[in-house]
């Protein structure tokens, strides 16, 4: 494939406090505004999965999801890769979480996920995912309110609704299709309701762990 000014990045696997966050920068023109084609994006869910797994981390939330997005495909697939979550109802969605408990199946309440709106991503917040590579990240579970410390099974979703996300570079396509992932059961440390704001000082930093992940 043809490549205008790539450089591909290699990060080892790693505990996601020991190195700074990486920030990906798309310039983006004018005229490439007029909106993009079909040819430019794709809904096929055959070429994107979603993996959850549980994170081991002392922080301040209950407990740390890492999610994955994994390319399956030869295509050189444009992703949002900021990740964040909120509600299927979110116009702003790119990740939201079905939470049951493990052994009833019983819904658990969404808690701030009802009632804090998201905040549009931005053309920073997009990469190129090569051929075969993975991009994955952790983020606290602090949208849900749990009632307990579990077990809970808790399975992800993930689309990128954005109306006006910025041009895929050449090559690639925007991937607009819907994922659902595996599901997994976490048992949470007990504490009370996680807030951001309050906590972030304990967060762990937000580094991806990136295979076969291009930026400009």
């Amino acid at each position: 494939m043809r490549r205008y000014g790539f450089v591909g990045l290699l990060l080892s696997a790693c505990c996601p406090s020991q190195h700074p966050a990486v920030t990906v920068s798309v310039p983006v023109s004018g005229a490439a505004r007029e909106g993009i084609t079909a040819r430019q994006k794709t809904d096929d869910p055959r070429l994107l999965q979603l993996r959850i797994a549980p994170f081991e981390h002392d922080g301040p939330a209950l407990g740390y999801l890492r999610l994955v997005l994994a390319n399956l495909s030869n295509e050189w697939l444009w992703v949002n890769y900021r990740l964040a979550i909120s509600t299927r109802e979110d116009p702003n969605r790119e990740v939201w979480l079905d939470v049951t408990r493990a052994r009833t199946r019983e819904a658990v309440n969404r808690g701030d996920c009802q009632t804090t709106g998201s905040v549009p991503s931005t053309d920073n917040d997009y990469l190129v995912l090569r051929p075969h590579g993975e991009y994955s990240a952790v983020t606290p579970l602090g949208c849900n309110r749990f009632p307990d410390a579990g077990p809970f099974r808790i399975v992800a979703h993930y689309q990128d609704v954005r109306p006006d996300p910025p041009p895929p570079p050449f090559g690639a396509k925007w991937f607009t299709g819907a994922l659902t992932s595996n599901a997994i059961e976490m048992t949470l440390k007990p504490g009370p309701p996680y807030r951001r704001a309050a906590h972030k000082a304990g967060e762990p930093s937000a580094t991806p762990t990136q295979t076969g992940v291009v930026v400009q």
